[in-house]
């Protein structure tokens, strides 16, 4: 079957362009006739070119469905979490226009935290054969409940997450570490604060960050942070650095203010290393016991200070939860795989 995947794709874009090569690739091992529209943003020094930018790659994206013969095809298009969903409303549009089928990958609950006119009529216009793919139960929930999408299928992040060999013995907490693009929407300023408060009761305790940063004022921020000793920032890391950076981790710490199911998390799970986040999306189901999750209302340093100390205090404490998170990493595995079968079960109907 003819499979169309509209969306971002690596390099250098993370997080939901990783999924969408990994399902490409399955596709296309599997021998799918399978092409890809990456809509990738180019990189831009102002916010006005971007904007151009991103309207000139969805219009080569709907001549290309308007030039194609689309019926019996089906097209997955990973949606906008903001007003990109005016681009996902029209392609979707001409997608059922030109016979195709949609499948909608959802990975933001911006749009699921609140109910939202524009995500409510591009949904009319994909359809009502269209299949929603959700990362989570409270995702299938809000999707059901606010926009009456009949079919919702689940599919983790995880089910395309490769374990690597990252574990090693933890018995007690040395280092705490933050990686992702550091923003003030990842917690990039609650990091430095936890850094900072830990520094000043002189703990044992070290904290690393990794991840590059556009914020001038963040920027300046870490730097100052680092000269000073209070934390180490390692920049970007790929591959084997990354690597080496998880496996220097004792707890992941992620005070993000806006997440569906960060891979992130996953990856410090599947290192096996014990997780402190803030309750946003799927974050509270990915992390379970394995750590320790900090409700949206609460200080994120008070809050995580406070396990960090107790785990310090309690070795045999925190030598449980990473058991926890051993348990954890197997059961989601097998969960995910489960559902990426039924995933595929769905792009299979005609």
């Amino acid at each position: 079957m003819n499979t169309i995947i509209i969306g971002t794709f690596p390099p250098p874009i993370q997080g939901m362009a990783v999924i969408n090569q990994a399902i490409f690739e399955s596709l296309k091992s599997d021998g799918w006739e399978v092409k890809k529209l990456d809509t990738s943003p180019k990189i831009s020094s102002t916010p006005i070119f971007s904007k151009i930018s991103r309207m000139q790659i969805f219009f080569s994206v709907w001549i290309y469905l308007l030039n194609n013969n689309l019926s019996g095809s089906q097209v997955c298009l990973a949606l906008s979490g903001g007003w990109g969903q005016v681009y996902d409303f029209i392609t979707a549009l001409l997608c059922r226009i030109k016979g195709a089928r949609c499948i909608l990958h959802h990975h933001s609950v911006v749009y699921l935290d609140k109910w939202r006119i524009i995500t409510a009529l591009l949904f009319l216009a994909a359809g009502r054969n269209t299949v929603h793919v959700a990362l989570c139960q409270s995702m299938k929930n809000s999707l059901q409940k606010k926009y009456k999408c009949r079919e919702v299928v689940l599919l983790s992040n995880i089910a395309l997450s490769i374990p690597d060999n990252l574990q090693k013995k933890r018995s007690e907490v040395k280092t705490i570490g933050f990686l992702s693009n550091v923003t003030r929407e990842k917690g990039g300023w609650d990091v430095i604060k936890l850094a900072d408060e830990i520094y000043k009761k002189g703990w044992p305790v070290k904290c690393r960050v990794a991840g590059p940063c556009q914020d001038s004022g963040l920027r300046n921020a870490l730097h100052n942070a680092h000269d000073r000793g209070v934390l180490e920032w390692v920049g970007p890391v790929f591959e084997g650095e990354k690597r080496n950076f998880w496996n220097s981790l004792d707890v992941f710490i992620f005070p993000t203010q806006n997440e569906a199911e960060p891979l992130v998390v996953w990856e410090a799970l599947l290192a096996e290393i014990p997780v402190i986040a803030y309750d946003r999306g799927c974050i509270s189901v990915q992390v379970g016991d394995a750590g320790k999750i900090i409700p949206k209302d609460v200080d994120f340093v008070g809050s995580a200070l406070q396990q960090i100390d107790l785990w310090r205090r309690e070795p045999e404490m925190y030598k449980s939860c990473v058991q926890n998170v051993k348990t954890r990493r197997k059961v989601t595995k097998e969960m995910a795989e489960n559902q990426w079968e039924e995933f595929m079960e769905n792009l299979k109907l005609t």
